[in-house]
């Protein structure tokens, strides 16, 4: 198809292009020959008058005016694509599709196995592929290369819609065995502890819980630091450490390992999880069956836990 003079089929080349910045990572992408994405590459210059992507030793960078293209393509072919080229109508029997969700390791616990668990006989084609929230998956979101990006409210994406999911609150953990804990930590005893901290490779912020200590004017005497909150009750078996953690997330590791789970000797605001997609991508009934399964699985674990 063209417009005004231009063939429509060159944008999802160079919106590849753009995103992999080498002929040969887009012909392999988009399942063509290295001449046909280097014919269209010449075609779109000639078009633009502009060489898009230039030679840079042996790799190829972004001219000023791909740049300023980019955000527009991949608006436009997201436009496309929710609108016309999707199905109107989602049937989990016989869909086969990936779903990719941008989480932390504490929702894809939570959540990611019991909603596997819960799709498989309804939606034996549908899987699921989770990744942690950092720089890199960000930038997948705003492509639109993301599914559903699962954050704390505080760190929402203003610009794209918005759906609450669940609520948790902040727990004191520690090993079972520490004898200097009891059934109940005072503040003193909260801040004379080492403490385990996670800290997020790839994420320009601290958790949501370290971002309100340190809002408080609390700061912990941080002894080992962990790439997740995941690993935090590992590190603390067998320690005097204590940690600071999500109660669903912790109840569940203290299922596993011998951890006490107490209250907090002050009072932390609860997290709100929200899920976000493209804005440009509401129309998309997947999308709405998706968050109709997280759901009906949280549903279920509030359910189960009362």
């Amino acid at each position: 198809m063209r417009f005004d003079k231009l063939d429509l089929n060159l944008l999802v080349t160079l919106d590849a292009l753009i995103e992999l910045k080498s002929v040969s990572s887009t012909a392999e992408h988009l399942n063509l020959t290295q001449s046909a994405v280097s014919g269209a590459l010449k075609r779109l210059r000639e078009y633009f008058n502009d060489e898009l992507l230039a030679r840079d030793g042996r790799s190829m960078v972004l001219t000023g005016k791909a740049q300023q293209l980019a955000p527009a393509i991949r608006a436009i072919l997201l436009q496309v694509r929710s609108t016309i080229t999707n199905p109107s109508e989602f049937d989990p029997a016989t869909a086969v599709r990936c779903f990719t969700l941008g989480c932390s390791d504490y929702v894809a616990m939570i959540v990611g196995h019991d909603l596997a668990l819960q799709v498989q006989n309804e939606a034996p084609g549908i899987s699921f592929k989770f990744l942690p929230p950092d720089i890199s998956a960000l930038e997948m979101f705003e492509r639109g290369d993301i599914d559903l990006l699962i954050v704390a409210e505080s760190f929402a994406r203003p610009e794209h819609p918005r759906r609450v999911l669940f609520e948790d609150d902040a727990r004191a953990v520690c090993w079972a065995g520490n004898p200097t804990i009891g059934d109940r930590i005072t503040l003193d005893q909260f801040l004379d502890m080492g403490h385990v901290c996670a800290e997020f490779r790839g994420v320009s912020h601290p958790s949501v819980y370290e971002k309100q200590l340190a809002e408080m004017g609390i700061h912990r005497r941080i002894e080992v630091s962990v790439a997740s909150f995941a690993m935090v009750p590992f590190a603390l078996v067998g320690s005097r450490h204590m940690g600071v953690m999500h109660r669903r997330q912790a109840e569940r590791f203290a299922c596993m390992l011998p951890l006490k789970v107490l209250p907090l000797p002050l009072a932390l605001k609860p997290v709100v999880e929200i899920a976000q997609w493209h804005r440009h991508r509401t129309s998309d009934p997947g999308l709405e069956w998706l968050l109709s399964r997280l759901e009906r699985v949280l549903h279920m674990m509030d359910d189960h836990a009362a």
